[in-house]
């Protein structure tokens, strides 16, 4: 089709124009970024034509494309410069004609990876101390520091530099970044953007900074640079073990300003440039994990002002190591998400009880009076004791999460903390002094993730739990991915490895995850091994405990994270970032396989079951099929971390098989036609091995465990005449153990959908609808509002245990709730091609279900009732449904499509209907 020749057409419309997968971006990192839209209406498109101009005039135009695609089109003109601003704008081709163009903006980030050009600016100050603790050590009892908070942490630092601007620019943009977290300042106004900048990366060998737009505050003549450095990840205590100065023990601060005056004439002024100063402010201390003090009588206002006097400021050293490490920022920045009005309650002792409604990640802010020296706390839970009392649910030291302001004496101070952030429902207030309270507000921080789904049923236990799963992942996003906001807020593989279906189907997560992926490969070891946790924390790892450089389903995430976005968002791209590192990966799974045999097997092995095992990976230290409730049951020593060891063996070699199959996908998707044909024979000669050591005549595995039968049959291990028999035996566990589920995490997502795709649906509807632990409902029939680390956190009557009430790796479920309750079930990457199947036979009466996909939104409502099943489906541009209500299968397009159908002209899909399984 000629574009040219056709008139603009108004049916349909371009929706939410991003480059680099955000909207408006100040800053991308990307030398050739890639564009996107949505579409609506119901012609599906044919093509598109994008032009990109700067102020000068169009600097590229793709002229008609002929192409139904428009998820990531690559900029293809010429180099984009620096610290630039573009304009650009698309229209979309139908069969109709074209739709009007629509524009929008874009920024390009002042400065590529590994040039950065300004100095580090290191402020007097005191060093962290180092404290280092084991896991085994925390387990007993034994670890924990000697000294309060006040006396082992030291101040954050203020850092001024005055700069002198020839004229009031019309364009400025600052870029900044820390070791240590920071927050940035002009002329006395502070940068509000984002919190707990500049987040957290592999520091060892990425550091991010941020760029902000600050020509507002900038005016010509003098003018100062602000900026505040605590001590974050980078000096802070993080970690499983509260252990400190995990990545270094000083603090420095770094910035450049780039101005554009209205002549033309541009200008870049640095960190160093001229003289800086340094100087302790308003906090005693500040901490991610210990929480922070904060005197309001040492507070010097205006202190990033040009005109305040920097008496008794010491000048700060400049370095200039380390510089190659900064890279632009890449995605959503941590922001205050939403404010949560809590209820109040008054003690007998005049202490205030706030209760948020919902455990979160974030912080208090409050409004109080309180005598002059007073100090007032504030302490922070996810739960409360059976009789409403305080409750501190976490182990280990340095997990405080204990802010502490010391008054004033102002008729009125606002206050909330800076450099910490807390997991908690409850926060308890209370003061030796009286105090009083005008107004308290809970500030809920995360990365900035676009929200993109929505499920409501009529049954609001099943909307409560989707919605636990929600603020799970909410509490999780900041920065990285995080196994809990409160204990460790450490970037577990395995819990990311788990959740990334559930996750990237809930937000817009491409960004978040490239740069977390960044960050696996940045750590990825010369073997090709890689680590279980991402920031790889050093002081996690302790003399005489175990060493775990990789692990099978942990390790995996750099092939199954990047799969499952590829599968969700068609994210090309994230496959050919990671495809090496993917190959390394399987190729280390390979050399351990060849170079080691289990230790449980005798020396003189028979040379046939020599070979197969060593065609398999499954040796070294494994997690296994991790909190496996009848493993966690068996009491094991939790020091030595020996339940893993019961189940390792056999999950190992799932995953080694699983992760190279994959592999050979990736290599098909990527045009790889000889290295896929490679993989694929190693993943047969892997499963067919494992087929025959570990799977008996009548289908039966070594080890009689609910996991491992899931995982078998997920991921197709088994002849499939086994195939029936090993469902039998799934069928015999589950109701061994009364009808419950018996999974870890590993094997959890896969257990309803190979349910399902055996024609068990009363089964997987049941474990769904199970009350009684281990089960989903169970936590919500106790008030949950997140996801549990623990199935029974808290016992049938009441009491809480000391355990993480913030783990979303179990709110995996939620993708099999969007797919077979829901009814939207992705077939093609993207959402292509999608099959509207949901589940009418079960408890629910109705459900409304939507996913804003990378190529439009899709939505689904049902309801059955009165003998009839009644479906309201909307269908973006360019997705094709096979609707499934029973009676065949129906294939439409974009439009709304309303169909009425009897239910007893329905049958429920047999097994063999069944047409996928989870998309990881």
């Amino acid at each position: 089709m000629d574009a040219e020749a056709h008139e603009e057409t108004s049916e349909g419309w371009i929706e939410r124009l991003t480059v680099e997968r955000m909207v408006e971006p100040l800053a991308v990192a990307a030398d050739r970024p890639v564009f996107g839209w949505t579409l609506t209406g119901t012609q599906d498109p044919v093509g598109y034509e994008i032009v990109v101009s700067d102020a000068d005039g169009d600097i590229w135009a793709s002229g008609a494309v002929h192409s139904p695609d428009h998820i990531d089109v690559p900029y293809a003109g010429t180099d984009l410069r620096p610290g630039e601003r573009y304009g650009w704008r698309v229209r979309a081709l139908t069969a109709q004609g074209r739709t009007p163009w629509v524009s929008s903006w874009f920024g390009t980030a002042p400065v590529r990876a590994g040039e950065w050009d300004a100095p580090w600016l290191v402020p007097q100050q005191p060093r962290t101390v180092r404290e280092r603790y084991s896991i085994g050590d925390i387990v007993a009892g034994f670890a924990g520091p000697a000294e309060p908070p006040s006396l082992r942490l030291h101040p954050p630092r203020h850092v001024r530099q005055s700069i002198d601007l020839v004229d009031r620019p019309v364009r400025a943009l600052l870029s900044a970044s820390a070791r240590g977290i920071y927050t940035a300042e002009i002329n006395g106004h502070g940068l509000e953007q984002e919190v707990l900048a500049p987040g957290y990366d592999a520091y060892a060998s990425r550091l991010s900074y941020q760029t902000y737009e600050v020509t507002d505050l900038l005016t010509a003549g003098r003018n100062v640079i602000g900026l505040t450095v605590a001590d974050g990840w980078w000096a802070g205590r993080v970690g499983i073990t509260g252990s400190s100065a995990p990545y270094g023990d000083q603090l420095a601060v770094t910035w450049r300003l780039q101005v554009q005056y209205a002549d033309g004439r541009r200008q870049v002024l640095r960190a160093g440039d001229t003289e800086a100063h340094g100087q302790r402010g308003g906090h005693d201390y500040a901490d991610l994990f210990i929480g922070e003090r904060f005197d309001t009588r040492a507070v010097m206002p205006g202190w990033s002002s040009p005109g305040f006097p920097a008496t008794g400021w010491a000048p700060v050293q400049v370095e200039t190591s380390g510089l190659q490490q900064l890279t632009p920022f890449v995605g959503e920045p941590v922001v205050r998400t939403e404010l949560i009005e809590p209820s109040v309650s008054v003690g007998d002792d005049g202490s205030v009880l706030l209760d948020a409604g919902q455990v979160l990640a974030g912080r208090l802010r409050v409004r109080l009076r309180a005598p002059r020296d007073a100090e007032v706390t504030f302490e922070h839970s996810e739960v409360l004791t059976a009789d409403g009392s305080f409750f501190d649910n976490i182990v280990g030291p340095n997990k405080d999460q204990l802010d502490v302001l010391v008054c004033d004496g102002s008729p009125e101070l606002l206050y909330e903390p800076v450099f910490t952030f807390h997991g908690f429902r409850y926060a308890r207030i209370s003061s030796s002094s009286a105090f009083e309270l005008f107004d308290a507000q809970v500030v809920v921080l995360g990365s900035d993730l676009r929200p993109t789904t929505t499920l409501v049923t009529s049954d609001e236990r099943i909307n409560q739990l989707h919605r636990n799963i929600v603020w799970s992942q909410r509490g999780n996003f900041l920065s990285i991915p995080t196994d809990c906001p409160q204990r460790e807020r450490a970037g577990w593989t395995g819990d990311f490895q788990i959740f990334t279906p559930t996750a990237a189907t809930l937000a817009d997560i491409r960004q978040f995850a490239a740069r977390w992926l960044a960050n696996v490969r940045a750590e990825q070891g010369s073997d090709g091994s890689v680590p279980t946790v991402v920031p790889v924390i050093p002081s996690m790892q302790s003399p005489g405990e175990p060493v775990v450089s990789a692990a099978a389903g942990w390790s995996d995430a750099i092939v199954m994270v990047p799969w499952a976005l590829w599968q969700r968002c068609a994210d090309r791209r994230v496959l050919q970032e990671n495809y090496e590192a993917m190959r390394r990966w399987v190729d280390y799974q390979q050399q351990q396989a060849e170079c080691a045999l289990p230790e449980r097997y005798p020396d003189d092995l028979d040379d046939d079951s020599r070979r197969r095992l060593s065609t398999m990976w499954n040796t070294g230290w494994q997690f296994g099929d991790w909190l496996a409730p009848s493993i966690v049951e068996q009491g094991l020593d939790p020091v030595q971390m020996a339940a893993p060891s019961v189940n390792s063996e056999v999950v190992a070699a799932m995953f080694h098989a699983h992760s190279t199959r994959l592999v050979a996908q990736v290599a098909d998707v990527l045009g790889y036609t000889d290295q896929a044909e490679e993989l694929y024979r190693r993943a047969e000669t892997i499963r067919e091995a494992f087929a025959q050591q570990y799977v008996s005549a009548d289908g039966r595995l070594p080890l009689q465990l609910q996991g491992l039968y899931v995982l078998a049959l997920a991921f197709e291990l088994v002849p499939s005449e086994l195939r029936q028999k090993m469902v039998i035996i799934l069928k015999e566990l589950i109701e061994a153990r009364g009808g419950h589920l018996d999974t870890g995490f590993l094997s959890t997502p896969y257990l309803l959908d190979v349910l399902w795709d055996a024609g068990e649906h009363q089964l997987a509807r049941d474990l769904l609808w199970q009350p009684t632990a281990p089960s989903w409902l169970y936590a919500v029939d106790h008030g949950a509002t997140s996801v549990w680390e623990s199935w029974e956190a808290v016992d049938r009557h009441g009491n809480p245990t000391r355990s993480s009430f913030n783990h979303y790796a179990f709110g995996c479920v939620d993708d099999w709730m969007l797919r077979r309750l829901g009814g939207i079930e992705s077939l093609a990457p993207g959402y292509a091609r999608v099959r509207v199947a949901p589940d009418a036979h079960g408890p629910l009466e109705w459900a409304r279900t939507s996913v804003d996909t990378v190529r439009g939104a899709l939505r689904c409502d049902w309801s059955a009732s009165d003998g009839v099943i009644r479906l309201d489906l909307h269908v973006p541009p360019g997705v094709s449904a096979e609707i499934d209500l029973g009676t065949g299968v129906e294939v439409v397009g974009a439009g709304r499509h309303e169909r009425a159908v009897s239910l007893c002209t329905v049958q429920q899909p047999s097994a063999a209907a069944a047409t996928s399984a989870p998309l990881s």
